[in-house]
């Protein structure tokens, strides 16, 4: 799964349905934290180290998949399995990403 950020600011997400892995893809280098943040808007906060944490409810909004049971629970495990590793908080609310740039 990867939420792609274009240098005019347009969120998309791409390969919803690869759980396996998850991050943002920055078009454009230039982009800094602080912009990059804004971008992603209030549903996002800071994490350090180009990673964020955004809210889980934002990237179901974003797959477009609200009426798929199946993609919603698939999409809850893998925040389930991420948790132990410091990835998702406890609630399962929120989802912390890193950053790619191209």
């Amino acid at each position: 799964m990867e939420i792609i950020l274009k240098k005019n600011c347009e969120i998309t997400l791409q390969n919803p349905d690869d759980f396996k892995q998850f991050h943002v893809t920055v078009d454009g280098s230039a982009m800094e934290g602080t912009e990059v943040l804004g971008a992603l808007g209030p549903q996002a906060t800071a994490a350090g180290n180009d990673e964020f944490w955004i809210s889980a409810d934002h990237v179901r909004a974003l797959a477009n998949r609200t009426s798929d049971l199946e993609w919603q629970q698939n999409f809850t495990k893998m925040l389930e399995t991420v948790r132990p590793h410091g990835w998702s908080n406890e609630d399962l609310t929120r989802i912390r990403v890193h950053v790619k740039r191209l």
